[in-house]
C-alpha cells in the first residue's frame, strides 16, 4: 500500500520535472533562480540569447 508521504514525493519529483522541461525549453526570455539572499543561483540558455542581444544594442 502507497503511503501519503511516498505519493506526496512523487507529486513533487513529477511537479519539479515539469517545472525543469518548461525552463529548458524556454529560449525567448530569462528564467533565473535566486538564493533568499538575491544572488543569482542559475539561468536558462535564454539569459545567453538576452545578454547577446543587449550587448549589440
Amino acid at each position: 500500500m502507497e503511503t501519503q508521504l511516498t505519493r506526496t514525493l512523487d507529486e513533487l519529483r513529477e511537479s519539479e520535472e515539469r517545472a525543469r522541461l518548461l525552463i529548458e525549453v524556454v529560449k525567448d526570455y530569462a528564467i533565473f533562480m535566486l538564493t533568499p539572499d538575491g544572488k543569482i543561483a542559475s539561468w536558462n540558455q535564454g539569459q545567453s540569447k538576452s545578454k547577446a542581444t543587449a550587448q549589440v544594442k
